[in-house]
């Protein structure tokens, strides 16, 4: 498996260290840049995660992320992640009032309907932060 990572400095040796004590040998982290470099289709994945709201071109960088992937690369359970992660968390959503249980369940079959579409490169769950105070009275 090859792997093209934004992580730079300290946290690229890490997950290099963790490779590593795991033995995983067959894996490549790398140091790329979404913006410039024209990646060759060698790698089986790209990966690019709170990136493109930071970028002046976010649409070149899908381009050139696009031609990365090796034919056959990006499949598998990556397209998975999106209807795992709702599968995982639904006891809470539903505890926490967040959505009913046939909510769920119809989110559920469209991400895994999502993930099947051969025309998908990849599906992760959305981040959602909220946050709010109440002024002193």
């Amino acid at each position: 498996m090859w792997s093209r990572s934004t992580l730079t400095g300290p946290k690229l040796e890490i997950a290099r260290g963790e490779a590593t004590a795991q033995k995983l040998s067959n894996i490549e982290f790398r140091l790329a840049d979404a913006t410039n470099d024209e990646p060759e289709a060698e790698l089986d994945l790209v990966h690019a995660r709170f990136l493109l709201t930071h970028l002046s071109d976010p649409g070149a960088a899908v381009t050139r992320m696009h031609g990365a992937p090796r034919p056959g690369g990006m499949t598998g359970e990556v397209k998975l992640l999106a209807p795992i992660t709702m599968e995982n968390i639904a006891e809470a959503v539903v505890g926490e009032g967040l959505a009913s249980q046939a909510e769920i369940d119809r989110i559920v079959a469209e991400l895994h309907e999502y993930a099947r579409d051969p025309g998908t490169v990849g599906c992760t769950p959305r981040i959602v932060e909220a946050w709010g105070y109440q002024t002193a009275a």
